[in-house]
């Protein structure tokens, strides 16, 4: 962004650059609804039990794909990810590990929750 400045000893306009600097930039991506959700759920949460299917496999997939590279979450604790047999061993999973003191997360149906 330029700004005009005015000489004082000449009355010139002068230009001058002047770049804004933001205090949270933010991380320059493209990427859909999803991986939006993973990004975030993997810095929030402990653990993702998920039973991917069509609309949410991006999501129980990216997870896993974070546990596999060792991302660790903003606290730095390792993530678990649990992939048992159906949508009702997920939530029995997540039931557990959330009654056991843990943030956790799910995404089967399209849905994820926190």
């Amino acid at each position: 962004m330029a700004t005009e400045v005015v000489d004082r000893t000449t009355d010139i306009p002068l230009v001058e650059a002047v770049v804004e600097k933001f205090q949270y930039p933010g991380i320059p991506t493209t990427c859909d609804g999803a991986e939006a959700v993973v990004w975030v759920e993997t810095r929030i949460s402990q653990g993702c039990g998920a039973f991917p299917i069509t609309s949410s496999t991006t999501m129980g997939g990216g997870f896993n794909q974070a546990v596999v590279n060792g991302v660790p979450n903003l606290w730095g604790d390792q993530l678990v990810f649990v992939e048992p047999e159906s949508e009702h061993s997920s939530a029995s999973f997540c039931e557990g590990f959330a009654a056991a003191g843990g943030r956790v997360t799910t995404s089967h149906r399209g849905k994820a929750s926190c």
